[in-house]
């Protein structure tokens, strides 16, 4: 377990990680990409040189919130997390870009695509019995690959 004393862990993550950056901010969640130039341990969780995802959110996350997060990422539905904290977790960083950004500049292939891995992607979660609750383009991301 990371032990964090802060109820705000970015300032003790910018003495761990070699880079931190802020990439966005939206309603009180900020999201930071943190970089590593070596494999390191914090506690139990040991990770590898690269780049990793921040996110953290202006609420508490429940215990029950913490479980799904898990269980949506050990089944690939969501990009690997690595650790959960109270109001924050780390997961794995992929290049990407939120689908409202692209929208304009796909051709209708491509828009079709995207459109039947969403479908394909939200079956999967139905199967699982899980609804998003909040979807729309400005958080369906795509990688560089056009994977949803």
């Amino acid at each position: 377990m990371i032990k964090l004393k802060t109820r705000n862990p970015i300032s003790n993550l910018s003495s761990l990680f070699d880079n931190v950056k802020l990439i966005q901010e939206r309603y009180g969640d900020k999201i930071y990409k943190l970089t590593l130039n070596k494999d390191k341990s914090i506690g139990k969780l040991k990770l590898k040189k690269g780049d990793y995802i921040y996110k953290e959110f202006e609420y508490d996350l429940r215990k029950g919130i913490k479980e799904y997060i898990y269980f949506l990422s050990d089944n690939e539905l969501i990009p690997k997390i690595f650790y959960i904290g109270d109001n924050y977790f780390i997961q794995e960083y992929f290049k990407s870009v939120p689908l409202k950004y692209l929208i304009k500049s796909l051709s209708k292939s491509e828009k079709i695509s995207i459109y039947n891995k969403i479908e394909k992607l939200l079956n999967i979660w139905h199967d699982f019995k899980i609804g998003h609750g909040d979807l729309h383009t400005g958080n369906i991301i795509i990688d560089t690959f056009n994977n949803v």
